[in-house]
């Protein structure tokens, strides 16, 4: 039962995790910024997913403290720069990291927006 759980908790936060980048690499080949906005908002979710998932874990203890510490933080500055990708798509709050890439980015598609 123990290694089942580990599996399965494993399992679950690869899953989270790789969807995380999966759904903004999906939103960016889409043909608009709103829908790349979407899987933005997509991906964030799954990295929430992953820090609840984390919490599960650390009650489960099957990682130490330090270990969770780290990588929920991790997953929070993940949050931090989605959300500001996000407003910076549609139009919002000027985005700090990466502006000029995004903007080259942006050249590329098609916008609707």
């Amino acid at each position: 039962p123990q290694f089942r759980r580990q599996f399965v908790v494993r399992d679950q936060l690869t899953r989270a995790g790789i969807s995380v980048g999966a759904n903004i690499a999906e939103g960016f080949g889409r043909s608009s910024d709103a829908e790349f906005a979407r899987f933005l908002d997509i991906s964030r979710g799954s990295a929430c997913e992953l820090q609840s998932i984390l919490y599960n874990v650390l009650d489960l203890e099957l990682i130490v403290p330090e270990t969770f510490d780290r990588l929920y933080s991790l997953a929070g500055e993940a949050i931090a720069l989605n959300v500001g990708l996000t407003k910076y798509i549609r139009g919002g709050k000027q985005w700090s990291k990466g502006n000029a890439a995004t903007k080259s980015a942006n050249t590329s598609r098609k916008t609707t927006d």
